[in-house]
């Protein structure tokens, strides 16, 4: 069945116009993705390569039926606005959460896609209450999610992920960061040089986690997103809902 797509209005302007349309057929919102300018083949490209990946917990997208854009679901709901009606988020949900995440990290990796711009803002949950994370091929990335490899060689590693799903963990257990400064230069001394600050609500489990979460080197940090969920999910067998 064709659908009748009404434009709402532009919602976002950076690389990408993010236009906000009503399908009045399935009565849905939608987001249309297209070019701010005229990319050619790589904007075609790059919609075709996001369309064709398919996991549950990644947010569905199909190219545009003339093909010059991508549509996805429109979703209100946020990681964020649970935790804004709960007041944080407790352990065991936030490993219920993050592990649906690294699931979705195996499936992009493994299919060469790393160094998504993973932070909690990419994070939805749909009417089932399972995670969805959107905008997982942009490669514009937040400067407060990234690891160190990330800030100084492209394109990353698969462990630069990981590093940004411990900080989505802080953030969503605390409201805060582990790394802060008011600059960019400041930023990025930090990341590389301090250590965390992991706030003393944390578990003395969730403590030592995110600790090897953020390793300076990627190879001393969990082997793989499947490596990082298995220890995730022991946190909770051998403590229940901590």
């Amino acid at each position: 069945m064709k659908s009748d797509y009404r434009w709402v209005e532009t919602i976002h302007r950076s690389k990408h116009l993010v236009h906000l349309i009503a399908d009045d057929t399935n009565k849905r919102s939608l987001i249309l993705k297209r070019p701010l300018s005229t990319y050619g083949d790589s904007f075609s490209n790059w919609c075709r390569e996001t369309a064709s990946l398919k996991h549950p917990n990644l947010c569905e997208c199909w190219l545009s039926e003339k093909e010059d854009g991508l549509l996805m679901p429109y979703y209100t709901y946020s990681l964020l606005t649970r935790v804004e009606q709960k007041r944080f988020l407790k352990e065991y949900e936030i490993i219920n959460y993050c592990s649906q995440i690294l699931d979705a990290l195996d499936y992009l990796h493994n299919h060469g896609w790393w160094c998504v711009d993973l932070k909690t803002d990419h994070l939805f949950l749909d009417h089932n209450g399972d995670v969805k994370l959107i905008d997982y091929t942009d490669k514009e990335r937040t400067i407060a999610y990234c690891a160190p490899e990330a800030l100084i060689m492209q394109p990353g590693c698969p462990q630069s992920d990981l590093w940004s799903l411990g900080v989505v963990i802080v953030n969503l257990l605390t409201g805060s960061f582990p790394f802060n400064a008011k600059t960019t230069f400041g930023m990025t001394w930090t990341i590389q040089n301090d250590d965390p600050i992991i706030p003393d609500s944390i578990s003395d489990e969730m403590w030592e986690f995110l600790m090897k979460t953020f390793e300076k080197k990627p190879e001393k940090r969990w082997v793989n997103a499947i490596d990082m969920k298995n220890n995730l999910l022991s946190l909770k067998s051998r403590k229940g809902e901590i």
